[in-house]
């Protein structure tokens, strides 16, 4: 459990287990697609609280791109993170 704390936390290392991987029509403005793949568990004004705070990110490799605007698209296979436990995988549906 440490080893697997440590690769998530503190190296920032995901594998594909540690996503939810959600099937959606794509592209989508990024405030609606949390929204949806959260299932309503957090509204969209605290998503965009979140962009404004730096909270959502995008995954690109070993890199994350923090986004800065809520009217950002989710592209097929896109990473979201959302916080610091929500690993959002977004499929074409």
């Amino acid at each position: 459990a440490r080893e697997e704390f440590e690769r998530k936390f503190a190296k920032r290392e995901y594998v594909e287990a540690d996503e939810a991987r959600i099937e959606i029509n794509l592209p989508i403005n990024i405030v609606d697609g949390i929204f949806g793949a959260l299932g309503g568990e957090l509204s969209k004004s605290r998503i965009g609280r979140l962009i404004g705070q730096s909270g959502i990110r995008k995954v690109i490799g070993a890199d994350q791109h923090i986004v800065s605007r809520a009217t950002e698209k989710i592209n097929n296979n896109d990473l979201i993170k959302v916080g610091k436990m929500n690993l959002l995988r977004f499929i074409q549906k």
